[in-house]
């Protein structure tokens, strides 16, 4: 027993001794352990307090890029302080999209239209749905209430009852629509689908129209609503044949035209390609013009339309660079054309004609000539007699227009004169004489809206050539302007030969214009040559040859006399006797 309990004791004291500095190797362990951890705390604190924490960092909002940012309502000048706010609140407030503004005011005279009747200002904004529609109406009204203390009024506000009483009706017609083999229910109710607001603001004749987006292109208002000459911009060629499958069926006249549809063509928009070059002509970006121009699909009339369009609109204060409009339209300019070839002509006469009108000093008579008739005829165009009608008013326009204008400007111009009507010898060789031709042709020989008196000598030639050549009787058009080129020249001894014995009279009816006769002498205030027509017996022809005293004739001959004898004593009887 004690030799037992010795053993356990020995063997105790043997397990402390082994175990001792395997205890003390493993607190040294642990100790460098805990020193290598407390290090790298320290380095970490140190690094966190030069960064800052993640949850510290603000990361910055990216700008919003949205369209209703970008988008730049274009309004028409002079534009009233409430178009500006609610543009400005349909845009910024209620989201719409595609805002456009038409100034009706210009076209209610040149161009009268119910909506030019009853508005100044269109405004059309898109929507994104029929509930935005409906909550753009009510926010319009308020902004309406709050800042101009009016109530708006509207149509197009449909109502969810009227909306499900719309679709009971349309679902009556589901057996007559599957016996016509389309989807009308599926057609009416998608079309119930879009909307379109048009809210008068009774503020400064303002009409705003809310619209879904394919109502809007369904609608095409903005052809409508656009000025005259930018109408073609927003005109839309669509395929009659998706059109006709969207109308409703029950129309009795649905199968007809769908009929007459088969044979239609395809037609496709090109509304914003001209757009894009009708704005890149107003603000004279020729390289980014022409290169519209080359790559488009728009057929060459429709081009040349915009660009006469767009040089139209130009502020007459601005610089044209007429070189470059002119070689914008040539590049335009088809090469030969079989259809509508008088409209390709007019059209380049008409822009012709402003570019005349916006430099005439660097773009002449002789311009025009080459340009147009000239060029008209050498590429297989038949002249016209109003082609050489325009031509010879703008040589007159060019000839009245000019300051300080002498016999050496008529000379020039007469030159010009002479080409155009060369051209017509194998074509029309009576032109000359034509009524509205011939006067033409006399206000290219002398001046007459001005105070100079010149003329070419020429024009007594053409004076006694009407007299021989019109044989029955005389235009009254070309006596009119006889007889002003000759009272403004004074020229009295040509004149009254020329009413005496110019003029035949055939059967000894007189259709002379006696007004004009007696006006012009009236207007010389020369009592002498009054005197002269008195005495000598001319007005005594009122009676020999039964002329019919009209109240304008009665109104020459009151002035007349009172120019020549005030009182009204001396030639009482002579006047009474004449207008008896």
């Amino acid at each position: 027993m004690l030799r037992a309990s010795c053993t356990k004791i020995a063997a105790r004291q043997l397990l402390r001794i082994y175990r001792v500095p395997q205890r003390t190797l493993f607190l040294s362990a642990r100790t460098l352990q805990a020193k290598s951890l407390k290090v790298e705390k320290t380095s970490d604190d140190q690094e966190a307090s030069t960064t800052t924490p993640w949850y510290m960092n603000v990361v910055e909002k990216p700008t919003d890029d949205s369209i209703f940012q970008k988008q730049d309502i274009k309004l028409p000048s002079n534009a009233p302080n409430s178009l500006v706010e609610i543009t400005n609140f349909l845009r910024d407030d209620l989201g719409l999209t595609d805002i456009l503004v038409f100034d009706l005011r210009s076209e209610k005279d040149s161009y009268s239209t119910a909506a030019t009747k009853i508005s100044d200002f269109m405004v059309l904004g898109t929507a994104t749905s029929t509930k935005h529609c409906q909550k753009g109406f009510v926010e319009l009204n308020s902004l309406l209430k709050r800042e101009f203390k009016v109530v708006g009024q509207v149509e197009g506000n449909v109502s969810s009852n009227e909306l499900r009483k719309q679709q009971r009706r349309l679902a009556r017609h589901t057996n007559l629509s599957k016996s016509l083999g389309s989807n009308t229910t599926t057609t009416r109710s998608s079309a119930l689908m879009e909307s379109w607001y048009m809210i008068d603001c009774h503020v400064d004749g303002i009409f705003v129209n809310i619209l879904t987006d394919k109502r809007r292109r369904d609608m095409n208002l903005e052809e409508l609503y656009a000025p005259e000459a930018e109408r073609h911009l927003f005109r839309r060629e669509e395929n009659l044949k998706q059109s006709l499958e969207d109308e409703e069926e029950d129309n009795v006249l649905a199968g007809l035209k769908r009929l007459a549809a088969r044979n239609q063509r395809r037609f496709y928009s090109t509304a914003n390609s001209d757009r894009d070059l009708f704005e890149a002509l107003q603000q004279q970006d020729f390289i980014r013009a022409n290169n519209l121009i080359a790559n488009t699909d728009s057929p060459p009339l429709r081009i040349l339309k915009t660009l006469t369009g767009a040089l139209a609109s130009m502020d007459s204060k601005t610089e044209i660079h007429f070189n470059k409009w002119k070689n914008s339209f040539d590049k335009a300019w088809p090469l030969f054309f079989t259809d509508n070839g008088e409209e390709y002509w007019s059209t380049r006469l008409h822009f012709i004609k402003l570019i005349n009108c916006a430099c005439p000093h660097l773009y002449g008579i002789d311009k025009i000539l080459t340009d147009y008739l000239e060029l008209k005829l050498a590429l297989g165009g038949r002249l016209t007699k109003s082609d050489i009608v325009e031509f010879l008013q703008m040589v007159v326009i060019t000839l009245n227009e000019k300051p300080n204008g002498d016999y050496w400007d008529l000379t020039k111009k007469n030159k010009y004169v002479v080409r155009a009507l060369a051209l017509f010898q194998s074509v029309e060789p009576q032109i000359v004489m034509d009524e509205e031709v011939m006067p033409l042709i006399l206000r290219t020989m002398a001046f007459l809206n001005r105070d100079s008196t010149d003329s070419l000598h020429a024009l007594y030639e053409i004076i006694d050539f009407i007299c021989v050549e019109y044989k029955e009787q005389i235009p009254l058009s070309v006596v009119n302007t006889v007889m002003q080129i000759l009272a403004h020249k004074k020229d009295w001894p040509k004149f009254l030969s020329f009413w005496e014995k110019g003029i035949q009279l055939p059967n000894r009816q007189d259709y002379r214009p006696w007004n004009i006769f007696l006006d012009s002498i009236t207007s010389s205030g020369d009592k002498a040559l009054m005197l002269k027509i008195i005495n000598e017996g001319h007005l005594l022809w009122l009676k020999r040859n039964n002329v019919i005293i009209t109240p304008e004739i009665q109104n020459s001959v009151n002035e007349f006399f009172a120019a020549v004898d005030p009182t009204g004593i001396t030639f009482k009887e002579l006047k009474d006797y004449l207008l008896a």
